[in-house]
This record gives structure tokens, C-alpha cells and sequence, in this order.
């Protein structure tokens, strides 16, 4: 009893001392280094433990008895320091003090307290840091022991990275979140993460910001054989940007943005720009995301450009670099770009698609100057489709359709021409408007050529302004040729500008209902060349034998026949109240059926149906003025020859003629023409009053001197007639002879040259005593003047007149008519 109270006095006198064992082992257990001291509570510190044991699940029950053990310890020892503990092949460093733990091992170093409350071990740390990843925490834990769920709520830090860390650990599981304070640079986080390099690539290297926050990151991460990995799937979070540059091409320029916001769901990370510009260009509305970025598939790229800016040569470059080789540049407007390009970012194998909507301004496509009102542009890696784009180069206005390839330079497109002009706009060389789904194909590997197969042309554009345009055969495009004089029916053209504003013409064209003619018959082919200043058109024909000057609306002609009926006739199909032509010959032949008229000047002006002409030959002048319905044809001492022409009678020769013609061409016409000299002859009805003569022995004596088969020699006449539709009334018919006079009235008509006249030839004074032996009593009257009058009648036609002697009546000895016009066409009269 003596002895066990002793040896406690030593041992507390030993331990207040300090006890020292340099080495001691005890079953499996090794300790060197072993100290004890007693100062209220044990102290103990211990240089090496060794415990050679196998890892082994840990056991709910043994962990509870070890944590009743170490609250057991707390009572008594008031610190316990383990230098070097070598558990499972596994060096630690534990420190025990007034309730707080620390501990440390190659990997990680940890100081905090600890509290049991049943089955819950909790406390405060106050340090944790991982030395493999270089990351700290501190903050409070929870672990329940029997569950074996541990979690962990604090703050963290990790190379300049600070934030908020918080961690739940279940079995194999462990489930975190995570938000940071703004940082500088990410490549610490993504070393954390395990990035693979793809991932590196673009989140360190292509999207570079002055800084970035982390506002939430969520994730699972699951043990494995090599410890615990992330799952990609689990990874939830939102982040945001500062001041950033995206570098999607080396070769182009990075996109600036003044922040962006990042969204992390299911492994795909997703960017969405603020301000986002490229060569100070907004691309507002551009996007972002990757996908893959954890684990071992490879990443992609999505990348979705929005862009409203023009179309020019900066936004070309950037498509350029994927192959799309648009060609279209805009210089004023803008349009709204939206391209998508996916990218697999290890091989470089890139898809794109994109789509261009137009709004209004100047552009060129395919080189063309134009002004583009509307319409889209789509594109993808391969081919561009062209929807409803609507082009208007001033000439030419036009929505198009259609597919092309880029490395294919020609294209078929579907056109509806709204309107295709050449000349002004008020009196155009060429006019089509509203045609749908023409045939367009367009070829620019030298120039720019647009070709419209339905019409047989091609327009070849310069490398700045204007174009060339050819038709081979103008048939098709013949029904919108408005600037000509005539109603050309085929031929080719070519026409060409440098302003757009100014053209020059040059072709040949196919006239077959021609009223031009010369000595080998109607003219139906016709060279020309010609221009247009801005304002009209100016043709010259054959040589320069007509000419067009369409700012006057006048024609010159020069040494041509004209073909009056044909003229009258295509006019009449053509004319229009406002149309208006002015029409100069020189040295021209005009006819009208069976009338010539050989003019060495005449002018001919049309405006609507007004129509006024005149002509002249050796000094004569003829005037017709005809006015809707209204016809006046007046001639003044006019020579035979210009008189054969209008009445187309050849029997006259020398004297001087007057024609006054007036009234309605659907209603009546009056006339009178006076004579002053001339002769009459060789014509059917007066040889054929001649020959009736000569059957007379009495009446062969007007033969000489004035009534013979040279002539009937005319000192002066009158003719009055009516022109009544189809029929022409002779009112009165005088023609006062050197021998003898002539006196009478009947009509003719103009449908088949039936003639039916009454004619009373009166002899003159000298001749009476030779005529009163005449034998036909009947026939011949004789006067106080001792003159003769025989009764004729003419009838038949005109072209086979029947001439016999009657009775004279009273009202033919009047002074009525002239002889020669007995056989004249009253249309033909007209119609001059």
C-alpha cells in the first residue's frame, strides 16, 4: 500500500519534470521520440509514430469509440503534438490543442476544432489548404459520423481567386457550390478544373477579359480509382466577364465587348455578349457557347454573328475566312448579318450557315451598281440563295431568286422585272414592266455578264459604270421597243453606256411592213446607229438616208420613196391624242396607190390627229391639213406634173392648176379646181371621143385646130364636185377650149370606177358654117352664134369608158366643168 502511493508521488514528480523515452514499441505501434509533462493537463509530444496497419472501410461504431477516446483524451492532456505519424503508408502531422485540432499531410493541411454531438462531429476551420491545387478554405463543417455525410461551408482561396466554397460529401459523392470575388486571370481555375486543352484554348487563349467573376458554380464530383473527378454533366453556373476580347480566326481581327455574360449547363458553356463590335462594327445580339468542354469528347464551337452594318469589304473578309464569297458590297444602308458557325476545335473542321437581310441602300452584286430595297441573302458552307432580293440599278429593277455556287462563277436566278428601261423615263427606247419569273444567268469570272435567254439578250456591265447591251435577234423584246419611229418587227442591236445616263446604239432592224421604198422595191432591212443624250434618241438609218431626232420628234428623209398609203395606215393604227412626229424629206417620191408625187422638198408634222402637210416640186406648193374627220387640200397654180400627181391623171401638160378641196371624210367633201391653160390628151376616153368623131365627116373639122388627136388645147376651166361617201358628184363641169368648149355633170365612183356623165362640146364661133351640113340633126344644135353643140355621153369605167353622141339637155350648156377631171378619182383627191 506503501508502495502504489509512492510510485504515483515519483511518476507526477517525473511527469512534472518531463519524461523523455527515445524509443519504445509496443505490439505493431513504433513511437521514438516520446515526451510527457504534466502542468495541470498532460502534455505530450511524440517525434515518430508508426502504425502499420491496411486501409479498411472505416467503421460507424469504431469512429464513435475513437471520438469517445479523444473527448477522453481532452480531459487530460492539454496538448498532444505527433510530428511525424505514418498511418497506412501515409506521413501525417498532428497537433492537438485546448480543443483544436491540426493536422497535415503531403496533400493537404488542416486546423480546426471539434465538438461531438451525438453522432454529429462539427466545428470551426480556421485552415485548409490543399497543397496539390494550392487552394485554402476556412469556414465550418458538419460530419456525421454514422451517415457519413460530410459538409463544409466557407471561404476560399486559390491563387488570387477568392470566394465562396461550399461542399457536401455522401458517400462516393461529393456535391459543391461555388461563387468568387472579380479575379484577374482564369488560367488558375481551369488548372483547378483540370481543363483538357481544347477547353484551355478558348477560355484562356481565343476569350481574354480584365477580369471575371464566378456569381454561381454548382457540380457533382464522383470518386474514381484515381481519386474524386467532376462530372461535366453536373456543372451548372453563371459567370461574367469584363472588358473581353474574342479572337475566333487568327487571321481576323478579336471581337471587343464591353462584358459578357457566361452560362454553364449539361458541359456546354454559353456567352452572351454586351456590345459586342468587330473593326468598330456593332455586332449586338452576337452569341457564344461551347460544348464538351470537360471530359473526353472533343469541343465545339458554336458561334453565332450578328451584325448590322453595312455589307462591305470588312464584313467580306470575315466570311471570306470560311468561304463564303458573296458578290455583293455595300457601300450606304445597312443590313442585319446573322451567321452561325460550328467548329470542332481540335481538328479545325468547320459548318457554317448564315443569312443577310437588306434594307435600303447602294450596293453592287456581281459588280452591278445598284440600289437594293429589300430582300435576304442565305449561305452556308457550299452555296448562297438569293431571297426576293429587290435591285434596282435605275435601268433596271428587279426581285431575285435563285441558288449559286461559290467556286462556280455563274449563276441561274429567277427574275420578276418590275421594270427594265433604256432612254427617259417619258419616251423610252426600250420599256418592260411587271414580268414575272424571267430566266436570268449571270457569269462574272471575267465580267460580269447578265444574260436573259428568254429574250435573247446579254448585258455586259464595266468594271465601274454602264454596260453593253446585245440582241442578237430583237423579235422577243420587240413588243418594248417604245423609242422608235416605225414598227421595227426583228434585227439585232447593241447598245452601250458608261454613265448609265448616255447610250449609244448601232444594229440592224426588220422593217416588213415598210412604206419606205426605192427603185428595187420596199426597203425591209435597216442598218442604223445612234444615241441617246439624257433626254432623247437620235437614230440615223441607211447611211445616214434617214435620220431621227427624237428631242424634236422629227424624221429626215433624203432620196427615198414613200409608200403614202402605208404611211396613212400605220399612223392611223398608231397615233394617240398626244403622239407627235415631224417628218422632212428632200428629193422623195411619195405614193399613194396610183399617185406619184416626186416632191423636192415636203414637211408633214403630226400631233394626235391633226396632220399637216406640205410639199413642193419646181416652185409648185400643195398644202393638206387634216384635222380628226376635217380634211383642207389646197394647191395654187400648180404645174401639170405635181397635178397628174394628186389626181393621177397623165393627160394634162403646161397651163397652171388650182386645187381647193374642204369638208368632213365621213360626211361630204367640196372641191373646185380651176385651170389656166394646158392641154388634154392621150387618155382612153379622149381618144376614144376622137375616134367617135372621125366616124363623122362633119365633125372631123374639131380636129383642127384645137380639138385633135394632139390635144384639146384648154385657155381656162372649173370643176365643182361633192364627194359623198363612195361616190363623187360632179356639180359642174367647164372647160373653155381654143376650138370649143366643154360643159357638164355625173358621178363617178370609187368603189369600182363606174362612170356615168353627161357632156355637151360646144364648137366655136369660126367653125359653125363648116358643121351645119352635118347630117345627125339630132346630135347637133345650132345656136344664134352660129355654133354647134354635140351631146356625149361617157359610161362604163374609168379604166374601159363608153362614149356616144346624145341629146343635148338644157343644163349641159351651162358653164359647168372641166373635161379632164371627168375621169378622176375622187378618193384619190382626198386621200392627197
Amino acid at each position: 500500500m506503501l508502495i502504489i502511493p509512492l510510485l504515483l508521488v515519483v511518476t507526477l514528480y517525473f511527469l512534472r519534470e518531463g519524461v523523455a523515452i527515445d524509443s519504445l514499441k509496443i505490439g505493431r505501434f513504433q513511437v521514438q521520440g516520446l515526451y510527457l509533462k504534466l502542468d495541470k493537463k498532460l502534455i505530450a509530444r511524440i517525434h515518430y509514430f508508426s502504425y502499420p496497419g491496411k486501409r479498411k472501410a472505416p467503421d460507424k461504431v469504431a469512429i464513435g469509440q475513437q471520438l469517445d477516446h479523444l473527448k477522453t483524451l481532452s480531459r487530460y492532456f492539454a496538448s498532444i503534438a505527433l510530428d511525424d505519424v505514418v498511418l497506412l503508408d501515409e506521413h501525417y502531422r498532428v497537433v492537438y490543442r485546448d480543443n483544436v485540432l491540426y493536422l497535415s499531410s503531403n496533400t493537404y493541411e488542416v486546423a480546426g476544432t471539434l465538438r461531438r454531438d451525438g453522432d454529429v462531429l462539427q466545428g470551426s476551420v480556421s485552415l485548409f489548404r490543399d497543397k496539390k491545387h494550392h487552394v485554402e478554405w476556412k469556414g465550418s463543417y458538419r460530419y456525421d459520423y454514422r451517415k457519413d455525410i460530410l459538409h463544409l461551408k466557407g471561404m476560399f482561396a486559390h491563387q488570387g481567386i477568392n470566394g465562396n466554397l461550399e461542399l457536401e460529401r455522401t458517400a462516393d459523392t461529393l456535391r459543391f457550390h461555388a461563387a468568387t470575388q472579380p479575379f484577374g486571370k482564369i488560367k488558375p481555375l481551369l488548372d483547378l478544373l483540370n481543363a483538357d486543352a481544347d477547353t484551355r484554348e478558348w477560355l484562356e487563349d481565343r476569350i481574354r477579359a480584365d477580369r471575371y467573376q464566378i456569381l454561381s458554380l454548382d457540380g457533382v464530383l464522383r470518386m474514381t480509382e484515381n481519386g474524386y473527378a467532376v462530372d461535366p454533366m453536373s456543372l451548372t453556373g453563371k459567370a461574367r466577364l469584363g472588358k473581353a476580347e474574342v479572337r475566333f480566326e487568327d487571321t481576323l481581327k478579336p471581337v471587343k465587348v464591353a462584358s459578357a455574360e457566361v452560362h454553364l449547363k449539361k458541359n456546354v458553356l454559353y456567352y452572351t455578349f454586351q456590345k459586342p463590335t468587330y473593326a468598330k462594327r456593332s455586332l449586338a445580339g452576337s452569341t457564344l457557347y461551347l460544348t464538351n468542354i470537360f471530359g473526353t469528347k472533343p469541343s465545339k464551337l458554336h458561334l453565332e454573328l450578328k451584325a448590322k452594318t453595312p455589307y462591305d469589304a470588312t464584313i467580306a473578309k470575315v466570311l471570306k475566312v470560311y468561304g463564303v464569297t458573296l458578290p455583293l458590297r455595300q457601300s450606304s444602308g445597312q443590313t442585319q448579318t446573322s451567321v452561325v458557325i460550328d467548329t470542332m476545335v481540335r481538328s479545325g473542321e468547320t459548318h457554317f450557315k448564315g443569312r443577310t437581310r437588306l434594307s435600303k441602300g447602294k450596293i453592287t452584286f456581281y459588280g452591278m451598281p445598284m440600289t437594293v430595297r429589300g430582300g435576304e441573302v442565305a449561305f452556308d458552307d457550299h452555296r448562297a440563295t438569293l431571297h426576293n432580293v429587290d435591285a434596282d440599278m435605275g435601268w433596271l429593277r428587279a426581285v431575285l431568286n435563285g441558288t449559286f455556287k461559290y467556286h462556280i462563277p455563274k449563276v441561274k436566278l429567277s427574275a420578276d422585272i418590275k421594270r427594265l428601261l433604256i432612254g427617259d423615263k417619258k419616251s423610252p427606247f426600250l420599256l418592260m414592266k411587271n414580268k414575272k419569273k424571267v430566266p436570268v444567268r449571270i457569269q462574272w469570272k471575267n465580267k460580269t455578264t447578265i444574260d436573259l435567254p428568254l429574250y435573247k439578250t446579254k448585258i455586259v456591265l464595266n468594271k465601274t459604270k454602264g454596260f453593253t447591251l446585245t440582241s442578237g435577234d430583237i423579235r422577243p423584246i420587240q413588243p418594248y421597243l417604245k423609242g422608235l419611229p416605225v414598227p421595227i418587227k426583228g434585227g439585232s442591236v447593241t447598245v452601250k453606256t458608261r454613265d448609265n445616263k448616255h447610250y449609244t446604239f448601232s444594229g440592224k432592224t426588220t422593217w416588213p411592213t415598210s412604206y419606205l421604198y426605192d427603185k428595187k422595191g420596199p426597203i425591209t432591212q435597216y442598218p442604223f446607229s445612234g444615241t441617246y443624250n439624257g433626254k432623247s434618241v437620235s437614230l440615223k438609218l441607211l447611211g445616214g438616208r434617214i435620220v431621227y431626232d427624237g428631242g424634236n420628234n422629227l424624221v429626215k428623209l433624203d432620196h427615198l420613196y414613200i409608200d403614202g398609203k402605208k404611211l396613212m395606215d400605220q399612223n392611223k393604227k398608231g397615233s394617240s391624242a398626244s403622239s407627235r412626229i415631224h417628218v422632212k424629206g428632200t428629193n422623195t417620191l411619195i405614193r399613194y396607190e396610183k399617185y406619184v408625187l416626186l416632191t423636192d422638198r415636203f414637211d408633214l408634222r403630226v400631233h394626235g390627229k391633226s396632220t399637216k402637210f406640205v410639199a413642193t416640186k419646181d416652185g409648185d406648193t400643195v398644202r393638206v391639213d387634216l384635222n380628226g374627220n376635217a380634211l383642207v387640200v389646197k394647191a395654187h397654180r400648180i404645174k401639170a406634173p405635181m397635178l397628174r400627181a394628186l389626181i393621177n391623171f397623165g393627160g394634162l401638160s403646161g397651163g397652171h392648176y388650182s386645187l381647193d378641196l374642204h369638208g368632213n371624210l365621213k360626211g361630204t367633201l367640196r372641191g373646185v379646181i380651176t385651170i389656166d391653160g394646158g392641154t388634154v390628151s392621150r387618155f382612153k376616153t379622149y381618144n376614144n371621143m376622137i375616134a367617135l368623131f372621125n366616124t363623122v365627116p362633119a365633125l372631123a373639122a374639131l380636129k383642127d385646130p384645137g380639138f385633135s388627136k394632139d390635144g384639146f388645147e384648154v385657155k381656162e376651166g372649173r370643176i365643182e364636185f361633192r364627194v359623198v361617201k363612195n361616190r363623187t358628184y360632179f356639180d359642174m363641169i367647164y372647160v373653155d377650149g381654143k376650138s370649143a368648149s366643154i360643159s357638164g355633170k355625173g358621178t363617178v365612183s370609187t368603189i369600182n370606177g363606174a362612170i356615168n356623165m353627161d357632156l355637151a362640146v360646144r364648137t366655136a364661133r369660126g367653125i359653125g358654117k363648116l358643121i351645119g351640113s352635118l347630117p345627125i340633126v339630132g346630135y347637133i344644135l345650132m345656136g344664134k352664134d352660129k355654133s354647134i353643140t354635140t351631146g356625149v355621153k361617157v359610161t362604163g369605167t374609168l379604166e374601159n369608158p363608153k362614149v356616144t353622141t346624145n341629146v343635148v339637155m338644157e343644163t349641159l350648156l351651162a358653164p359647168f366643168g372641166m373635161f379632164i377631171r371627168t375621169l378622176q378619182s375622187p378618193a384619190h383627191i382626198i386621200n392627197q
